[in-house]
């Protein structure tokens, strides 16, 4: 109700006039011919507001997107453990070769992706990590190592099969093959009882011995090179885990140091599984049957 000396309901309605954008004595705003548009405060309110969003969702967004990369790499190494498989058994247990297998054979160099191409339908994007599309370069007068973001591509000399399509991300653990070079059985064979120096003790023929862990022994990983080598415990990190060195001084093991998903890499087991594994974590897998680490050297 209103009373006489003082206009409450006046008040009232003028507040609720001028809330609603009309002149403070209720009267309507009169208009000019012209639309009513945004002032420059509120453009620059609109303006800072979406730029906040933005720079709220966009890390989210490229985390979900390394996320699904991330995924995707370790779906392509479980089909190229599928692969290495099927040509074992197909071949009475023998595992497939590396580029060491051939040139100690004395045959033209092959590498493993080549020798498996029949049992992965020769699609190039199974050997590869969407985090690492493509090499540095495509020239195949030297070898091209990879990193954290790039392929490696081997050079075309002495390769049975060399072309600028035969590049990937992922290593290979060459204690599988059944061929190993004699420097690196003699490292292992004295800790090894049962140790066979002519064949690996993966051979499927022979069945996995008791002392291996399948589901804690790689088969493939993200790595600089096609070939990771032989895992020793002695093996050191890496200066930089971005562009850790392709070459062997220091251990084979920075071949597979590499910042890929957030200072891990994925690795498939020869169980068939596929997982992340933090880099620290790489000494604590069985690399071969005389494995005996949980960390780097020196990391204490």
């Amino acid at each position: 109700m209103c009373s006489e000396g003082l206009d409450v309901c006046g008040l009232i309605f003028g507040a609720t006039v001028m809330l609603n954008g009309t002149l403070k004595t209720g009267s309507p705003r009169r208009t000019t011919g012209k639309a009513g548009g945004f002032t420059l405060i509120e453009l620059l309110v609109v303006i800072s507001i979406i730029a906040l969003l933005v720079g709220i969702l966009l890390p989210a967004l490229g985390a979900a997107r390394r996320s699904a990369m991330a995924m995707k790499c370790a779906s392509n190494q479980k089909q190229m453990a599928t692969a290495w498989f099927a040509y074992a058994v197909d071949h009475e247990g023998v595992a497939a070769g590396s580029s060491y297998s051939f040139r100690l054979a004395g045959q033209p160099i092959q590498h493993w992706y080549v020798t498996l191409f029949p049992y992965y339908g020769d699609n190039p994007e199974l050997i590869q990590c969407p985090i690492a599309p493509e090499p540095k370069s495509f020239s195949l007068s030297a070898n091209n190592f990879g990193d954290a973001t790039h392929s490696w591509l081997p050079a075309g000399a002495n390769l049975l099969t060399a072309t600028e399509d035969n590049y990937g991300g992922f290593a290979y653990n060459n204690w599988l093959e059944n061929e190993i070079p004699n420097s690196m059985k003699s490292r292992i064979a004295g800790s090894v009882s049962n140790y066979d120096s002519d064949k690996s003790r993966y051979q499927l023929d022979r069945g996995i011995d008791s002392q291996v862990s399948t589901a804690q022994t790689p088969l493939f990983g993200d790595g600089v090179w096609a070939d990771m080598g032989w895992a020793l415990e002695t093996d050191l990190l890496p200066f930089s885990f971005e562009a850790p060195p392709g070459y062997s001084t220091g251990g084979y093991l920075k071949r597979m140091s590499v910042n890929r998903h957030n200072m891990a890499i994925n690795v498939a087991f020869l169980d068939g599984s596929a997982r992340r594994v933090d880099i620290f974590d790489l000494w604590s897998l069985h690399w071969h049957v005389g494995w005996d680490a949980e960390e780097p050297p020196g990391s204490q």
